[in-house]
């Protein structure tokens, strides 16, 4: 993994740790991640579009919005609504 950068850490590095943890951590299949990782993808990429995550900007209210924008498009499915249990618990 490379450094963190002024900007911060690239979406891809970010992408790759969380594929680590939900592999090591979790024990989810590849399949499983792949939704996952379908879902961190567009949330950071809408996030930060230059592709580097500035950590100091990330808000809980972000992730509330991404799913709240998710939802209501009428894209989502069981599958993304399970991904989105793990990423966004539910209090």
């Amino acid at each position: 993994m490379r450094s963190p950068t002024k900007n911060g850490l690239s979406i891809s590095d970010v992408e790759s740790q969380y594929d680590a943890y939900l592999l090591t951590a979790r024990g989810l299949s590849r399949s499983t991640r792949n939704l996952h990782h379908h879902v961190v993808h567009r949330f950071f990429s809408s996030r930060f579009p230059s592709a580097n995550i500035d950590w100091s900007k990330v808000r809980f209210n972000d992730f509330v919005q991404f799913d709240m924008n998710h939802q209501s498009s009428g894209a989502h499915t069981r599958q993304a609504d399970k991904v989105g249990s793990f990423i966004l618990p539910s209090s």
